[in-house]
């Protein structure tokens, strides 16, 4: 699994690209999740936060690169003192998985700084 672009902005949000492959006899669908934690950040965040997701259909056999876009409030929490979002520096870890428990891979984006924003 790969994120693009590396560096994070609410204006160019980032992707994040994954390869996957029905090892099934038969057709399947699945939802691919894509969750986003803060693991090193300074205010208390959830462990986890689903920011996005895509369906895909694989024949058996079949094997595809799926593009799942990464939320434009990923990195961003509502800052109850200045009544706006605030996106905070650092390094966030990208998940993508089948559900919260069921992650099959792994990136990162990084944030290079501390901003506050509107969110509109």
């Amino acid at each position: 699994m790969r994120v693009d672009p590396l560096e994070f902005t609410p204006e160019n949000p980032s992707v994040a690209i994954v390869k996957v492959k029905n090892t099934g006899a038969v057709a399947g669908q699945q939802v691919l999740q894509l969750y986003v934690a803060a693991p090193t950040s300074p205010t208390p965040r959830p462990v986890k936060e689903l920011h996005g997701y895509e369906k895909i259909f694989l024949l058996p056999g079949e094997e595809k690169e799926v593009t799942i876009a990464v939320d434009k409030y990923a990195t961003s929490f509502w800052d109850e003192i200045e009544s706006m979002w605030k996106s905070e520096a650092g390094t966030y870890e990208v998940l993508v998985g089948t559900s919260s428990q069921d992650i099959l891979g792994k990136g990162t984006l990084v944030v290079p700084e501390t901003r506050y924003w509107l969110g509109l």
